[in-house]
């Protein structure tokens, strides 16, 4: 993949997702890892996010069912 642009500022000679500009200097290019490398992070991220947020409602089910139950025998307790 090699790119040469005469009247432009960018060659690309080594097909490593580097860019050469004119003045000698190398930018990194958005590559498509990177890309993918982005939309994993982030989608591990939300994953994360809903994990917690599940976690949070079945601990407070927990606690209700716990509330409950515990209620219950109060009631049934003999006297």
């Amino acid at each position: 993949m090699n790119k040469t642009f005469v009247a432009g500022a960018v060659e690309d000679c080594a097909g490593n997702g580097m860019e050469v500009k004119n003045d000698g200097s190398k930018t990194k290019q958005d590559s498509s890892f990177e890309k993918v490398k982005r939309a994993a992070v982030s989608t591990l991220a939300a994953a994360a996010v809903k994990a917690k947020v599940l976690a949070n409602e079945e601990e407070d089910q927990i606690r209700q069912l716990t509330s409950a139950l515990i209620e219950k025998q109060v009631i049934l307790w003999p006297w």
